[in-house]
């Protein structure tokens, strides 16, 4: 288990509907985006699901939090978000043992554009880098986020 790699991918992801979102349409979105992150990146079979967890935002204090640490047990959802949003921005963390940053973008990368159909008119990712400030520190390898301007 120690050579097995530990890079989280970050990400802000845009989703753009293409109408107001009534009752619970977000939460099930969402359900079926991190599922099926869980499910792609299970299907490389060298991997172990730490995380996959999203935050988002929304008016009048609303917020949604959604978190998958299997593929086998569906997205766990807490809060809730206001009603009649046709766009939302999700910040995402996925952090799998045994691929790399690279692999992760590139499953939701592929994830998002299958994602674009029905309700969802389009959906952008864009990663958030990250670098270490301390490159001499005993914890060098601890992650800060950069955000790109």
């Amino acid at each position: 288990m120690s050579d097995i790699k530990i890079e989280p991918f970050t990400a802000k992801v845009y989703f753009q509907l293409r109408a107001l979102a009534e009752n619970d349409v977000w939460q099930e979105i969402l359900a079926g985006y991190m599922d099926t992150i869980a499910m792609q990146c299970d299907k490389t079979g060298k991997c172990l699901i730490g995380h996959i967890k999203g935050l988002t935002l929304g008016p009048d204090k609303s917020y949604l939090q959604v978190s998958v640490i299997s593929p086998s047990h569906p997205a766990d959802f807490n809060g809730s978000l206001a009603q009649g949003m046709s766009t939302l921005m999700l910040t995402l963390n996925v952090l799998v043992y045994g691929l790399s940053r690279d692999s992760l973008e590139r499953i939701v990368q592929e994830v998002s554009t299958d994602s674009v159909q029905g309700l969802v008119a389009s959906i952008k990712v864009v990663p958030v880098q990250v670098k270490s400030e301390h490159k001499d520190h005993p914890h060098a390898k601890q992650i800060l986020p950069v955000i790109p301007e």
